[in-house]
Parts: C-alpha cells; structure tokens; sequence
C-alpha cells in the first residue's frame, strides 16, 4: 500500500492546523473518522500524518535514529537566525536531535539526579507554604493563576538558585512574559519582524531574557570559584561528558529555557486539572483527605509521597484524561513502513496521547475520572505516555511528579477547593492544556458537605462529569 491510499480529510491543510489549536477534540475526530492511521497529505514527496495506538507509538517514541523532532531549521515558521530568539530556541533539548540531543541529555542529568531532587523538595515546600499562606477562606482564587506562579517561582529557585521576589524578580517576570509569548499560535503563524508587531516584540523579549541569563551566568561562574552551589544552574555549568565536553554558554542558556517553559507550565496545569476533577468528585475528595490526615497539611517525606495510594492514583488518573503533552511530532529521516503502507523521508508523523489514553480496549469508560482504575493496572510504556516514552522521554518527569506529590497534598491538608455555581469551564488544548481563562474555585475548610456543583463548559466535551 502506498501513502496516497491511506484515508484522510477532503482539506488536509484545515485539519492539520485545526490539531495545533484544539490538541484533544480535532485528533480525536480524526482517528474516530479515519482509524489509527490518518493521511494529511501525506505524499511520495512528504506531508503529514497521524498515527494513534501503542503500536505506532512504540515505533515512533523507540526509533529515534528514524524519526526526528522538529528543530530549528526544519520548523514551519523560519526563525531568523542570528537573533536570541533562535538562540534560546536551537540550544534547548527538545529541539536537539541525534548525538547532540543524546550528549546534551547526558549532560542535564546532573542537574536532575535523584539526590538535587531531594535538595529540591525543601524549595518546593517553602515556596507552596508561602503561596498557602497568602489564601483566605472565603476567598475565591483563579486556581489555574495560582499554580503558574507557584511552579514559576519553584522554577526560578530550584533552576537558577534566585529569589522569586527578590533577586529573581527580573527573570521572573521575563520568563514568564516570554513562555506565553513562545506557545503563542499568533506569534509563530505571523513571523513579521516589524516594530509593534507580536513577533517583534517576542524578539525583543527573547534578548531580554539572554541578557539576564548572561549576566547571572557571570555571577554564578564567579560564586562557584569559591563554593558550590546545589541549584540547577549551577549542575549545568558544571557537568562535564566523559570525553570532557561542557555545555556552552548559549546550551545553558537554551537548556534554563526549555527547563522552565517546560516544567512549570505542566505541572501547574496537572495540579489545576486534578483539583478540578477532586471538587467535581466530592467522595474521591473525601477519601484523599482522610487518606492525607496523618500529614496535618505538611508536604510528605519522600517516602510517603510513595505510600499515599490514592494520591497516586488521583494524579496517574489525571495525567491520563489531561495528558501534559496531549500531542507531539516526530519528522522521519528515512523511508519507513506503518500500518502495511510505504512511506517516504520527511513524513512528519503526529502522536496523540489524548487518544491513546482513551482508547477503549485498553481503558474501559475512558472518559470517566476512576482512580481505582489503577488498581492493579499496569498498562504498558507505550499505553500510557504522559510525559512521552523511550530515548526522549521527558527528562523532568521526576522534578514533576515531586512538586506534585508535595503541592498537591499541602493544598488538600490545608482547604477545600470547589467550584463556584453554574461555573463555566473551557479548555485550551496546543502544546500544552489548561482551562481556557483560568480556573475560579473557592476556598473553604474541611468541614460540612461538599456536593458537587455543576459546571458548563467544553470541558464537558473530553470528560464526562456526575453533575449535568
């Protein structure tokens, strides 16, 4: 079978953008519609496709040699070349490929080995018990507004060893200016170098950000000189492969980049997701908190972050109805075979973990939130991809699940979080997925009852909830 007879839509070209500005509900059409293997006009000569299922995920994720993320130069959106912006962008893991994306992971390690982790975990305490300490009960709080600038601020501690409020503040504000500008479709889609223009500007920012990156990286080489430091900066400047190589100044830089768009735009969206599934889950709720108790609302050991079954299962439950990369694209180097057709170089090949995490031979009612699902389950790597699988498997999923198994249990242990009435609740889903607009919930204590408020939305559209 050749390219040309695999099924696809009518309008290859409105479809592929439309997998880009709805992550969830457009590749859900497709595989729906199509089956596993959709054609988006994918020809002898190139084009695209999607590919939906563990099979083909497993081909993909394993074959790296064969299949290429997309870098810099190979980008639909050609980014100049010698501005900060390209910079930034070409030095950060994601976009490396071959023996440089592998000797570059090498040389992250470090600053993500299991004992800078626990070093970590006092900065993510502290910074939670801060952001706790600032909420009323009464209140009502955009939850998803919260998140952000809790993981931003355990960003900027944990990677560059700063004061978010102080020190940090800069860089703080900088990065986080610059991450929304970086997933902006407006920005990428209209590359106009012109004084006033989106792009413009997201150039303007990206030297601002090198700039202070810079800078900080004289101070913190200088400070190393004379003690050691434990934040992840200073692991980068640091690390040395075993034939001597060092990260360069722009890798750092690029690295730091990638590092906090990233991790903490992730994990801020998983935490606002389960606690939205929690308050419409009022007995899951209930459980969690008693199952939580000993804790008094103090983050676990890391060893109990382990114990807490249902915690586990609460957030693997999460992460598989809200993945925290609903979607990625490898391009293919060479000629490959899928699904008993023959397909040529430069195919770029789409993977769904929306779809792959609702598919019913391997997750019965899938679009329902059941923690005790994984009780016993033990799905394959291939099955369940939250954070990507194989050689390129997200490198910060540890950091991840550690601010979460500590954010989430604080906030629990401390209030109650639930909807307010007749709440509306959209989702935006590209790169990432959060709600659309933030996420209002209110704060109130442990005591009375909680049924769960109904909430409009399309959120109801990717998940079904008790209350209608």
């Amino acid at each position: 079978m050749t390219a040309a007879r695999i099924p696809g839509p009518p309008i290859p070209m409105i479809a592929g953008l439309s997998v880009f500005s709805d992550s969830f509900k457009t590749p859900m059409k497709l595989y729906q519609r199509y089956g596993k293997l959709v054609s988006l006009n994918a020809t002898r000569s190139g084009g695209n496709l999607m590919a939906f299922g563990p099979e083909y995920n497993r081909q993909v994720f394993t074959n790296t040699a064969d299949f290429y993320t997309i870098d810099s130069d190979s980008f639909p959106v050609k980014l100049p070349r010698d501005t900060a912006l390209y910079r930034l962008w070409n030095n950060g893991l994601l976009q490396m490929n071959g023996e440089r994306h592998d000797q570059q992971r090498r040389l992250m390690l470090p600053a993500l080995h299991k004992k800078q982790i626990n070093h970590y975990r006092t900065l993510m305490i502290a910074e939670t018990e801060k952001r706790l300490g600032s909420w009323k009960v009464g209140d009502t709080v955009d939850v998803l507004k919260e998140m952000r600038a809790l993981t931003a601020a355990i960003a900027i501690r944990a990677f560059l060893g700063m004061d978010p409020e102080t020190d940090g503040m800069t860089l703080h504000r900088l990065f986080s200016e610059w991450a929304k500008m970086i997933q902006s479709p407006v920005n990428m889609a209209m590359p106009v170098d012109i004084p006033g223009s989106p792009f413009h500007r997201m150039l303007v920012r990206s030297e601002e950000v090198e700039q202070e990156l810079a800078a900080l990286l004289g101070r913190k080489r200088a400070a190393l000189k004379d003690s050691e430091t434990q934040d992840g900066l200073s692991a980068l400047i640091q690390a040395q492969d075993e034939d001597g190589t060092r990260l360069t100044e722009n890798e750092i830089m690029g690295q730091i980049g990638t590092f906090y768009i990233a991790g903490h735009e992730t994990t801020a969206s998983t935490l606002t997701w389960a606690l939205l599934l929690l308050a419409q889950h009022p007995d899951v709720y209930t459980q969690l908190v008693e199952e939580l108790s000993p804790l008094k609302g103090s983050a676990p050991s890391a060893e109990q972050g382990d114990q807490f079954l249902l915690l586990d299962k609460v957030i693997k439950e999460t992460m598989r109805l809200f993945p925290p990369l609903p979607f990625v694209v490898r391009t293919s180097r060479v000629p490959f075979s899928m699904g008993g057709a023959e397909f040529p170089a430069r195919i770029s090949v789409g993977l769904s973990a929306f779809v792959t995490h609702r598919l019913p031979e391997i997750y019965s009612d899938a679009d329902q939130f059941l923690p005790e699902r994984w009780d016993g389950a033990a799905p394959s790597p291939y099955e369940y991809i939250p954070f990507s699988t194989g050689p390129r498997m997200c490198l910060g999923a540890s950091f991840a699940m550690a601010e979460i198994k500590i954010v989430l249990p604080m906030i629990i242990g401390c209030y109650r979080l639930a909807n307010p009435p007749n709440a509306k609740v959209d989702y935006q889903a590209s790169i990432f997925a959060a709600p659309r607009g933030g996420l209002p919930m209110e704060i109130r204590t442990h005591n009375g009852t909680f049924p769960p408020r109904p909430i409009r939305g399309t959120v109801r559209e990717v998940v079904n909830l008790p209350i209608n």
